[in-house]
């Protein structure tokens, strides 16, 4: 199934028309959390602020091999930082609230917690 959603994400005039369906459910509310790596850069470029999560490559594989335990059909693969990954950190760390947060060394509630804080500051 990813292997498809690769495909499909990679052709423009379905990019696009995924693109426009998300930015009309965003635009249909005043508050909402979105999650993925277009956010920041191509749906919400301008959201009240923007969080990028960051661990090192051991630690998200890792983390990723423990969210799928219970679901044997999903790849557990996770690569090097992209490029596309450089660009949007970088575009977060550019927003004025933006947050650009290293979680490799952070139990989640430590995460959930700065996230909530500088939720919080956005407000």
């Amino acid at each position: 199934m990813e292997q498809q959603l690769r495909f499909i994400s990679a052709d423009p005039a379905w990019r696009r028309d995924i693109t426009d369906h998300h930015r009309a459910i965003i635009g249909g509310h005043e508050r909402m959390i979105v999650v993925g790596r277009d956010c920041a850069t191509t749906l919400m470029t301008n959201a009240d602020c923007h969080v990028f999560l960051t661990a090192m490559e051991a630690v998200r594989r890792e983390r990723r091999r423990a969210q799928y335990r219970t679901q044997p059909e999903r790849a557990v693969n996770v690569g090097p930082v992209t490029r596309l990954d450089d660009i949007t950190r970088e575009h977060v760390s550019r927003q004025p609230r933006g947050l650009v947060l290293d979680t490799t060394f952070l139990p989640t509630p430590a995460a959930v917690r700065a996230v909530l804080h500088h939720l919080g500051e956005c407000r």
